[in-house]
């Protein structure tokens, strides 16, 4: 019998916008599609336990802003970090 695994990883083939926001995770890298028409990538930096909203880490520099579910018409995740169970 094979030892319980300690690690799973979530490959993403192609990015997928995410509908359900309880399949996102902290340094997930992400893409997302603002109800304005904006687009906006980066990394996931913290969740709400509700999963109502999330604040990222916007690439170039650009800082740190908050993505409510209400505000983003499709979320895109590009790149999934390594989790362990």
């Amino acid at each position: 019998m094979r030892p319980p695994s300690t690690s799973v990883i979530r490959r993403v083939t192609s990015p997928q916008p995410v509908p359900d926001w309880s399949k996102l995770a902290r340094d997930d890298t992400v893409t997302v599609l603002r109800s304005d028409g904006n687009i906006v990538t980066g990394k996931i930096d913290m969740l709400a336990v509700d999963r109502s909203v999330f604040w990222m880490i916007q690439n170039d520099g650009l800082g740190r802003i908050m993505i409510p579910l209400r505000e983003a018409q499709s979320v895109t995740v590009s790149k999934t970090r390594q989790r362990k169970q």
